[in-house]
C-alpha cells in the first residue's frame, strides 16, 4: 500500500476530530473558510454551510465539507464561533484536543466524476465522500459530509 493510500485509509476510518488529525499530520494549524451559509430560526435553529479546510490558502483545500448543525445544542460562544466560520469545528468544540468529538453512523463512498470534486481544486475528477453524525460529548450536534481525494489530502504535508 502506498503512503497516500495508507493516509487516505486512516482518514476514511477516522472516528475522532478531523481538525486534530490533520493538524497532527501537518504540524500547522488548520483553517476554515465558509463558502456558503444559511441559518433557519431565531438564533437557535439550524445552520447549513459549505466550507473548505486548508493550511496555506483556501484556494487549495484539504477538505470540502457540507454540514447541517443544530445551533440550539451549542453554547453561545460555540454558536458564535460556528457562525463566524473562521476556525474549524474541531477547534470550536474541542479546543484542547481532549477527544470530545467523534463520528457516528459513518458511511464512506468513492464517487468518480463527482461535481463536488471541483471544490477541492485538484486534477482528479472524483473524490471520497465521508458522511457522519457529529457527536460532541454526549450530544449529536449535526450531520457532516466531507469530500476529499488523495491530492487534496496530500496538502497536509506541504
Amino acid at each position: 500500500m502506498s503512503d497516500s493510500s495508507l493516509l487516505m485509509s486512516c482518514f476514511l476510518q477516522l472516528e475522532g476530530s478531523t481538525t486534530l488529525f490533520l493538524e497532527q499530520l501537518s504540524g500547522k494549524p488548520l483553517r476554515s473558510a465558509v463558502r456558503r451559509q444559511a441559518e433557519d430560526g431565531n438564533g437557535g435553529g439550524t445552520i447549513r454551510r459549505e466550507a473548505v479546510l486548508y493550511f496555506d490558502t483556501a484556494d487549495l483545500p484539504v477538505i470540502f465539507s457540507r454540514s447541517t448543525l443544530d445551533l440550539g445544542l451549542f453554547s453561545t460562544d460555540e454558536a458564535e464561533g460556528i457562525r463566524k466560520g473562521l476556525v474549524p469545528l474541531g477547534r470550536i468544540l474541542d479546543p484542547e484536543g481532549r477527544g470530545l468529538l467523534r463520528k457516528e453512523n459513518m458511511t464512506v463512498e468513492l464517487v468518480p466524476g463527482s461535481p463536488d470534486a471541483l471544490f477541492l481544486s485538484t486534477a482528479a475528477a472524483g473524490c471520497y465522500v465521508k458522511c457522519y453524525d457529529l457527536v460532541a460529548g454526549r450530544r449529536v450536534v449535526g450531520r457532516v459530509r466531507e469530500y476529499v481525494n488523495n491530492e487534496s489530502l496530500s496538502r497536509a504535508f506541504r
